[in-house]
């Protein structure tokens, strides 16, 4: 939904042109492209995105684990590491073959893969790792997540 901020009018009413007008792309009004000189409105664009969704669990899902927060890493290897071997074996003792995990950040509670970074592990084998070294841009770090298995 794109609008026009001064009387919250629809972007599609105001008779400007637009260079891009969609929901895979957002607006981009170009003053140049406007008609007469004129210049580009203010405008204000709100977008709805789906609801996250589990995996599937045919059994049972263990609470949520905080993966350590970033002021808490060891900034030696500088990980952010939810393992099943890595959780001091908690989790080896509740889950031994878990069949699915999900994992989301804290803030916002954005699926882990759906959260633009790089994610080294996120499968039942490894568990989940996010590796602040392998961020784009360089210097980014890891988000905090929460991480649960389907037992």
């Amino acid at each position: 939904d794109a609008r026009k901020k001064a009387g919250n009018y629809p972007a599609v009413l105001t008779g400007q042109v637009f260079s891009r007008l969609s929901a895979a792309e957002g607006l981009l009004c170009l003053n140049i492209e406007q008609p007469g000189n004129s210049m580009c409105h203010d405008y204000k664009v709100r977008f709805c995105c789906p609801k996250p969704v589990e995996p599937d669990c045919d059994g049972r899902w263990t609470s949520y684990r905080r993966t350590p927060p970033r002021q808490a890493r060891d900034t030696k290897q500088d990980l952010l590491l939810e393992t099943i071997i890595g959780m001091g074996g908690r989790y080896r003792k509740q889950c031994r073959n878990p069949t699915a995990v999900y994992a989301r950040t804290i803030d916002g509670h954005i699926p882990a893969d759906q959260s633009g970074q790089v994610l080294m592990y996120y499968d039942t084998t490894h568990g989940f790792l996010c590796r602040d070294g392998q961020q784009t841009p360089r210097r980014t770090k890891c988000v905090d997540y929460e991480v649960k298995f389907c037992c």
